[in-house]
């Protein structure tokens, strides 16, 4: 296994508490020379190299896994896998591959390109608070925003809740690569990048499947050839990919209540963040607000939530999630 990664997955994080990686993430930027800025909230935005435009990815530093005693906590892998166990109490543990797979990426990619932007965010797990107050001007010369950061191999995520993430001329651009890399356009849920096209960066975002299974589990596993082949694709996008590929944040109204997938209007383009579809009902003349929020997981209305999830979801808290448990992802 690639040391920068095992020494990655070897640290803890959780949401509201990601000092470690952050730490680990500033060390590893100051000894690399990198350009080097953080926020308030504790978002960590970094630059290498000098250009009109960049290349961007993000990451989150948190996770949904508590942080344990360091005896307790032992990553454990061989040459296809990684997993995390406690010796103290002989159980498996979360390793976290949501997000340090990402972060590991996110840090390769600065390591091997001559420029490229990265911006690192906190508590992303409990509703993309980080994200949320991002300073989008660090944005303001990027190219496009890649994330990794969906279980799987083979999902590159083109929309979030309605809204498209990129335009045509970025999908045909990438499509060639990521077919090569078994990647396919699909739907999502929410991570920074939508919170970012909801701020309205005003340029193509996506992300994608990077090689951690069973995520918010104890059971958790990453598939390191996986891990090998997302990063390879994402490179390949980085490089290939040299316009800056401007767009317009979108969302996708229903004709009909919630439940009608399918079967939408045009894109209503620019919407102020305040008015995006949360739960509409449209009797035929005019669309009226049917409910005040939708689950985060698994993205049904609710008209009342914990931590932005239904009353099934909240059920991730103790360790399963209801689109785990029914295996939806």
């Amino acid at each position: 296994m690639n040391e920068l990664f095992l020494t990655i997955l070897k640290l803890q994080s959780e949401s509201y508490d990601c000092s470690i990686m952050q730490d680990f993430i500033l060390e590893h930027s100051f000894q690399n020379d990198y350009t080097i800025d953080i926020d308030d909230c504790g978002n960590i935005y970094i630059t290498k190299g000098v250009s009109d435009s960049y290349p961007c990815i993000v990451a989150h530093m948190d996770t949904v896994h508590s942080i344990l005693p360091d005896d307790e906590y032992c990553v454990i892998h061989d040459d296809r896998f990684a997993m995390a166990y406690n010796p103290k109490h002989k159980q498996l543990v979360g390793i976290g591959g949501d997000d340090k797979v990402g972060i590991y990426i996110a840090l390769r990619m600065m390591q091997d390109l001559d420029y490229c932007k990265a911006a690192f965010f906190v508590d992303e797990e409990v509703g993309c608070h980080g994200s949320m107050k991002a300073n989008m001007s660090f944005f303001s010369d990027a190219r496009f925003v890649l994330q990794c950061d969906r279980k799987g191999n083979s999902d590159f995520v083109s929309s979030i809740f309605y809204a498209d993430l990129y335009s045509d001329e970025f999908s045909k651009d990438i499509l060639p690569i990521i077919s090569r890399y078994g990647y396919s356009e699909s739907d999502g849920g929410l991570t920074d990048v939508y919170q970012l096209h909801e701020n309205g960066i005003g340029i193509c975002v996506a992300n994608m499947s990077c090689g951690y299974y069973n995520p918010h589990s104890d059971d958790e596993m990453i598939s390191l050839e996986d891990v090998d082949n997302c990063m390879c694709m994402v490179y390949e996008i980085m490089t290939n990919c040299t316009k800056v590929y401007k767009h317009s944040r979108s969302v996708y109204y229903p004709t009909k209540s919630y439940g009608n997938y399918g079967n939408w209007v045009d894109s209503y383009n620019d919407t102020p963040v305040s008015e995006k579809w949360d739960g509409w009902e449209y009797d035929g003349k005019k669309y009226t607000k049917k409910y005040d929020e939708y689950c985060w997981d698994c993205g049904v209305p609710v008209h009342s939530s914990k931590y932005g999830l239904c009353g099934q979801c909240e059920r991730y808290h103790s360790g399963i999630s209801y689109k785990q448990e029914n295996k939806i992802i």
